[in-house]
C-alpha cells in the first residue's frame, strides 16, 4: 500500500497523472489526476476539483502512495490534487500548514472557477 506509484500521462481505469511542482523556491510538488473526460476538448462542463491533504501524521505518507492512487483513480469524475508535504521530523509542523495553504493559493490562481 505504501508503494510509490509513478505518474503517467497514458490513461490507465481512465485516469492520467502528472506531478508539477508549484513552489520552486520549496520545490512543493502536487500529483494531480486528470479523468478522461478532462482529456476531451469537446467537453464544455468544468470537472469538480478535489484538494487532498493525505494522512500520516505529517511524518509518514506521500501524495504518489498506491493506496491514494487507488482511491483517487475511483473518483473520475473529478480532478484530485494530491500535495506532497514536507514530513516530520526532518521539518517543523508548520512547514506542512505552509505547503497545504501554499497549494489552496496555487490553485486559486490556476483554478478556473468562472
Amino acid at each position: 500500500m505504501a508503494e510509490p506509484v509513478s505518474p503517467h500521462e497514458q490513461l490507465i481505469d481512465g485516469v492520467a497523472t502528472q506531478d508539477v511542482t508549484i513552489d520552486p523556491s520549496s520545490n512543493l510538488r502536487v500529483r494531480i489526476y486528470f479523468p478522461e473526460e478532462h482529456q476531451d476538448p469537446t467537453l464544455e462542463t468544468k470537472l469538480p476539483i478535489i484538494l487532498h491533504f493525505h494522512g500520516g501524521g505529517f511524518c509518514i505518507s506521500q501524495a504518489d502512495w498506491f493506496m491514494y492512487c487507488q482511491v483517487y483513480t475511483r473518483l473520475v469524475r473529478a480532478i484530485v490534487i494530491s500535495v506532497y508535504l514536507r514530513l516530520a521530523p526532518e521539518n517543523k509542523l508548520s512547514a506542512t500548514c505552509d505547503d497545504g495553504y501554499a497549494a489552496l493559493l496555487w490553485l486559486n490562481t490556476h483554478g478556473d472557477f468562472n
